[in-house]
């Protein structure tokens, strides 16, 4: 079920993608947002024949062509060319190959993996010139990339695949485009624990906790659902009445880094609260939408 919805999401990305081009917004905070969800967006000089391929195991991008078919793109054949930097910020729920600044230079073959410029080659050591060995190229610790000091200017952010996997919310050096994505995702509920690492449930008591109240409410309101014909429609009227219903009772799998990051101060927290509420809220409907019992036949 949840892969499912893993899709489906990802079509209401793309649809939001349509829309935001269609609307041609002109605040430049948005084109980090603009160019995860459409690759074109973005202007990358780089060449089909010099485009760094990815490594073994490195997680490849995915394209807007790859979740809805053949691209219907007026951009002209350039479209392609234009998104292939802007296409590798994406929602990575792994981290990407340790490679060596060297390998990475070899494999991206001297270019800034953000705007495809030359990165600067490091120093050699030399003693005698008095020169020290200076790493000028940067390294994103969200697309293992290396990016010229424009496209990297020391942003630092919390990596989901971090969290989803050792449970850390260490701040790490992040690129230009990485840090304003995972700053704009950061309270979506784009992680599906129960897909990538169900085993963080056991391992942490409080988000536990959480996902076994959400999964109780629920429950209650699809049972409510069923108990009239006029509760189902109740049910969507409650669930659209709060953002937090529809986020956390629309269904239980989905999280955003802030809930988790959240849960993480321990078992009472603004989240956990936020649920207790929530899950009482639905209980409460639930009961009240419960036929009334029946009397008993003298």
């Amino acid at each position: 079920m949840a892969p499912d919805v893993v899709v489906h999401r990802q079509e209401l990305l793309h649809t939001c993608m349509q829309d935001l081009v269609a609307a041609n917004p002109a605040a430049p905070t948005l084109t980090p947002l603009l160019a995860f969800l459409n690759p074109a967006y973005i202007t990358c000089p780089m060449e089909p024949d010099t485009a760094p391929s990815p490594a073994p195991g490195e997680a490849t991008a995915v394209t807007s062509s790859s979740m809805t078919g053949p691209s219907t793109s007026r951009a002209g054949p350039r479209a392609g060319l234009q998104g292939s930097c802007g296409s590798r910020i994406r929602l990575l729920t792994d981290l990407p190959v340790r490679l060596t600044d060297r390998e990475l230079m070899q494999r991206q073959q001297g270019c800034c993996a953000g705007c495809g410029g030359p990165l600067p080659q490091p120093y050699l050591a030399s003693a005698w010139l008095g020169r020290r060995h200076s790493k000028v190229a940067q390294r994103c610790e969200y697309t293992g990339q290396l990016y010229c000091s424009s496209c990297h200017s020391g942003d630092t952010a919390i990596l989901p695949a971090a969290v989803l996997h050792a449970w850390d919310f260490q701040l790490r050096p992040v690129c230009c485009m990485a840090a304003h994505y995972l700053a704009a995702t950061a309270d979506q509920p784009l992680l599906c624990v129960g897909v990538v690492n169900p085993g963080l449930y056991d391992a942490v008591p409080s988000v536990q906790q959480a996902h076994r109240l959400r999964q109780q409410a629920v429950k209650a309101l699809h049972t409510a659902r069923l108990l009239q014909p006029e509760a189902g429609l109740l049910v969507d009227q409650f669930l659209a009445g709060d953002i937090n219903r529809v986020k956390f009772l629309g269904e239980t799998e989905f999280w955003s880094v802030a809930d988790l990051q959240q849960l993480a101060v321990g078992p009472i927290s603004q989240t956990t609260q936020c649920i207790i509420d929530l899950v009482e809220d639905a209980l409460s409907l639930a009961k009240s939408l419960a036929p009334p019992p029946k009397q008993p036949v003298h």
